[in-house]
């Protein structure tokens, strides 16, 4: 087998003979084996100058196959780049020659091209469209290879439409097809698909039984990077269902895969696994030793994504551990990378809208320097003609009917000539219009992007900002009392050193919960926290979150009075349901007075439910209500001088919407308020 660069010499030389012997058949070939070669050795842009080449000749080419194969390349190698328009333009020209000269096999080829840009590019109605013609060709020609590709193709866009019985069916077809011609990669790759939407559809046994299957066949290629994903996919469903035994052990098995490998990031990526799983398991120090083996692997690497993964890695892992100050410099570092990979991201997009404005500015010239060449042409058959003129009345008068007649075909021809190349300038002028729409386009959603990040920057500013406030009283508290305990040299000072221990327990406290909340914050922004239904007590709930406020209701004399003590059975997620229902819970004490009561009504049940909080406190006015669940922060002492920096009741808002529900506040200053959380069945994402 020939390896890219093999095949790019042996072009480059039979281009050489090609342009001597002045073969224009031969020398385009030459130029598509080039292009050909370029693009395999990753080299887009120079695979497309080397294509363009031919532009200026592939009109007198009589082999009219290879001008489809040229044209055809050309569409690959301007998908590669993201130029859609031009793409699409080069498969249709290349389809309606292999119609015109009956190549079927040919046109199965371009039809499959077709589907895969649309598939790209998001439009799944006019990729199946597509897929579909290709396969009518595919079992026309009994070309089962063709046919096996085709409905795993079919199979990924009914993935990606979230259609997965029809994804299976495809796939299940292109498995037997696969099997039938013994195509020992393709299978592996179907069964792999499978496996991934069993695992969508959340069915992780069928997922795990397919994901092996698919791992034995990639062991018998050899495919050890391939086998490395696998077993990450495989540690990564074993921890969906809790089963953190096996889960550790495919983890591990990937792990020896990825220094096999020597890739950094991979290898870092394992680790960063291995430890979320020891932090699930309660043991720290393995947590923390896994991320430290990363965090040495990772300077060999460029991933930044990998390097945010392992900065959040850490964060968790020192919160957890009660080292909030590592805990808090950890996220710190995380959210900066974070902010940095989206301005990467956001000047890869420019730069590939700039890719492709050269690029079709390019193609404009050379369409110009064709109608230049033409024109040329034309006027030098008008010279010729002249001349043959003067010669034909200056020799011969006899042949004057002859030579009017023949003037007259002349201009006849020339002036179908004209009519064609204003055409062609017609459909350049067109075509160029269609490209400025789509740059436009871009540009718009490029604007939309910078309006993000600047919306993200002003996020990321307020957040410091509670941060530096809200964490400099209790710090300033307790570098006082290590002061006074480290100067104290009688009972009388360390008497009057106790009387400041409440208020600095409450400082901590106050630290606590908001290095808590901020971590969630940045999971909730990440999307890791999934919504994992169950079904549970929510009486239960409400008694575990009253005895964990236990000390500050007897402080403040405050009575909880519920409506219901039996069971109260309901079905969604507990963890997001407790931290709405305690952050709830913790306001209404905050702000309520001494030897008050808070009242808990429960409604509904399973899907259907509601809890009401009520407490007869200082309450809020409407102005301040709206301002809530906002990006405005509202601060608000206790009763008792207790802080808060108002990021737990946005986390709630999400939390809501993420369980089914709503949260409704109804509030009247100095009468108290009512925060109600109201759940309906929680639909499925399409």
């Amino acid at each position: 087998m020939t390896s890219p660069r093999e095949s790019f010499n042996y072009a480059a030389r039979a281009l050489i003979i090609a342009k001597k012997q002045k073969d224009l058949e031969q020398e385009a070939e030459s130029y598509l084996n080039l292009g050909i070669a370029l693009r395999y050795l990753g080299e887009n842009q120079a695979a497309l100058d080397t294509l363009y080449k031919t532009i200026g000749f592939i009109n007198n080419l009589k082999d009219k196959k290879l001008v489809a194969q040229l044209l055809n390349v050309i569409g690959i190698v301007h998908y590669q780049l993201g130029h859609d328009s031009l793409s699409m333009e080069a498969y249709n020209k290349s389809l309606k020659i292999r119609s015109d000269i009956n190549d079927m096999e040919g046109v199965a080829a371009i039809l499959n091209n077709l589907g895969n840009l649309f598939n790209g590019m998001g439009n799944f109605d006019k990729a199946l469209e597509y897929y579909f013609k290709c396969l009518k060709y595919d079992e026309a020609l009994k070309n089962v290879k063709g046919q096996s590709a085709t409905n795993n193709n079919i199979g990924m866009v009914y993935q990606n439409l979230k259609d997965y019985n029809k994804a299976l069916y495809y796939y299940n077809k292109a498995e037997s097809l696969a099997v039938a011609n013994q195509e020992t990669g393709k299978i592996a790759s179907i069964l792999n698909n499978i496996g991934a939407t069993y695992l969508s559809q959340e069915k992780y046994d069928e997922a795990i039984s397919f994901t092996k299957k698919s791992n034995r066949y990639f062991k018998m290629l050899g495919e050890n990077l391939q086998m490395q994903r696998n077993y990450t996919n495989l540690g990564l469903i074993y921890e969906y269902k809790n089963n953190f035994d096996s889960s550790i052990y495919y983890h591990k098995i990937a792990l020896q895969l990825a220094y096999g490998l020597s890739n950094p990031s991979l290898i870092a990526g394992a680790h960063i696994n291995m430890s979320r799983l020891y932090l699930k398991l309660n043991q720290y120090s393995k947590a923390l030793a896994e991320l430290k083996k990363a965090d040495l692997l990772i300077k060999k690497s460029e991933n930044l994504y990998i390097q945010s993964r392992l900065l959040l890695g850490f964060a968790n892992v020192y919160s957890t551990m009660g080292n909030y100050h590592k805990a808090f410099d950890y996220l710190a570092d995380h959210l900066a990378l974070r902010d940095s990979l989206y301005n990467l991201e956001k000047a890869q997009k420019v730069a590939q809208v700039e890719a492709q404005y050269e690029s079709e500015i390019k193609a404009q010239r050379i369409a110009s320097l064709q109608l230049d060449q033409k024109i040329k042409g034309i006027q030098i058959e008008k010279s010729n003609a002249k001349v043959n003129n003067l010669l034909i009345l200056i020799g011969i008068i006899s042949l004057l009917i002859g030579l009017v007649i023949w003037l007259y075909i002349i201009k006849f021809k020339t002036s179908r000539k004209l009519s064609i190349q204003n055409r062609q300038i017609h459909e350049q002028n067109s075509m160029l219009n269609e490209a400025n729409q789509e740059l436009s386009q871009i540009n718009s959603q490029l604007a939309l992007s910078q309006q993000q990040l600047h919306a993200a920057n002003q996020t990321k500013d307020k957040l410091f900002g509670i941060i530096a406030h809200d964490m400099k009283s209790p710090i300033d508290h307790l570098r006082t009392m290590v002061f006074l305990l480290r100067h104290s040299k009688n009972t009388n000072n360390l008497a009057s050193l106790g009387n400041n221990f409440t208020e600095l327990d409450n400082s901590i406290q106050a630290v606590n919960e908001l290095l808590n909340n901020l971590i969630n914050w940045a999971q909730v922004q990440r999307d890791q926290i999934r919504y994992e239904e169950s079904r549970f007590d929510l009486s239960e709930v409400i008694v575990d979150t009253t005895t964990l406020f236990e000390y500050l209701l007897k402080e403040k004399n405050i009575t909880i009075k519920k409506n219901s003590h039996s069971p109260f059975e309901v079905v969604s997620d507990r963890n997001m349901v407790e931290f709405i229902v305690r952050n709830l819970l913790s306001n209404a004490i905050k702000f309520s007075n001494s030897d008050a009561s808070i009242s808990i009504q429960l409604v509904g049940s399973n899907h259907q439910f509601s809890i009401a909080i009520t407490d007869r406190g200082i309450g809020m006015s409407q102005q301040t209500v709206n301002l809530l669940f906002t990006a405005t922060q509202v601060r608000k002492k206790g009763t008792h001088n207790e802080k808060g920096a108002g990021l737990a009741l946005q986390i709630c808002q999400e939390f809501a919407k993420q369980i089914g529900g709503t949260i409704k506040v109804e509030s009247q200053e100095n009468k108290g308020s009512i925060f109600t959380l109201s759940v309906e069945k929680k639909e499925e994402t399409a």
